[in-house]
């Protein structure tokens, strides 16, 4: 990119969204897709001439107290399209994107016109149950329910796309893609391993590495063991004297192993005389099932109906700061931003 960096660039483009109008979601995200690729092989192509790599870096994304589970499945589920991984601890709620600096500064602004879009579609869409219906549905839960079923259908669209810009490109294009995709996991699961101890890519770590080694040979000289075990048995069996075999390996002596058979026997009486005692106590009053109240049902049908009404209509979002590269279309032009 000549004088602009990728986030300026996507600066430019976002900023035509002060006020985020319905369109498509998933076509916004794979038009920055498109661009982000675009750019990433332009720096791929600098850096085989010789050019410094940028390195890996992390940056959480503050959600504040509104970290719904929707806004951590959504950082799960695009991160991947732009070359970063993510970081979600859903026992904290707190989102990190792991990439190179501009893949995540561009993802975070991806990630955070996304939400503002989901919030206002997810609203406007509300609007339109209550005058549809008649049926007033708490805002929080609507949006709840909605972003979970906008997210969902996001994420699958954003898929089909990929599969049909691979399917849209020559194999030579294709390959270049797919290498650059590849590169950029390695660097990450590389800054992964460093510095939390697992990769992404599927490679093994350095401590999978040594451990494996080491179950490799235990279990090598446990078959050793097994071999001499098996090879002394047929011996003394072949000579009639088994007294040799049972004092290298005593606890296969007949008797021992008739006591170890009724340790076990009497440890499975015990344990199907204890299962039964918590059947009947499950059976009795203290243990019925607790019943969802009339108010919690209504409450479940209205999240049903919030995450289906986001399945349909995840496919909004105002693409217009997409076309024509990022520039304003001037004023009675047609709007070509429908999919």
């Amino acid at each position: 990119m000549a004088d602009d960096t990728l986030h300026e660039k996507l600066r430019k483009i976002l900023a035509l969204t002060n006020s985020p109008v319905e369109g498509e979601a998933a076509a916004a995200s794979a038009m920055l897709s498109k661009f982000l690729t675009k750019y990433n092989l332009s720096i791929a192509d600098l850096e085989l001439k010789g050019a410094s790599r940028p390195g890996v870096k992390e940056h959480g994304v503050d959600l504040g107290k509104a970290a719904f589970k929707w806004k951590l499945d959504l950082a799960e589920g695009i991160a991947e399209f732009y070359y970063c991984a993510p970081m979600v601890n859903k026992t904290y709620k707190t989102v990190k994107f792991i990439g190179r600096p501009d893949n995540v500064e561009a993802l975070q602004m991806l990630y955070t016109w996304v939400i503002d879009q989901i919030k206002v579609i997810a609203r406007d869409e509300r609007r339109k149950h209550y005058d549809r219906t008649g049926e007033h549905i708490d805002p929080l839960r609507w949006q709840l329910g909605f972003g979970i079923g906008a997210v969902d259908r996001l994420v699958e669209r954003l898929k089909e796309m990929k599969a049909r810009e691979a399917e849209d490109m020559s194999h030579d294009e294709f390959g270049n893609v797919t290498a650059l995709a590849v590169h950029h996991q390695s660097e990450v699961s590389d800054y992964l391993e460093k510095e939390y101890g697992y990769r992404t890519d599927g490679k093994e770590t350095e401590s999978d590495r040594k451990r494996r080694q080491y179950y490799d040979n235990l279990t090598a000289e446990w078959d050793r063991k097994a071999r001499e075990q098996e090879y002394l048995k047929s011996e003394c069996e072949r000579l009639g004297d088994m007294e040799p075999y049972y004092t290298a390996y005593p606890d296969q002596r007949p008797e021992v192993i008739a006591k170890a058979e009724e340790e076990r026997s009497e440890r499975m009486r015990k344990w199907e005389k204890e299962e039964a005692a918590r059947e009947r106590r499950r059976k009795g009053p203290a243990y019925r099932p607790v019943r969802e109240s009339p108010a919690d049902l209504v409450k479940e049908e209205q999240q049903q109906k919030a995450q289906q009404s986001g399945s349909d209509n995840a496919h909004k979002v105002n693409l217009r700061p997409f076309v024509d590269d990022g520039k304003k279309p001037s004023k009675g032009a047609i709007d070509v931003s429908s999919n």
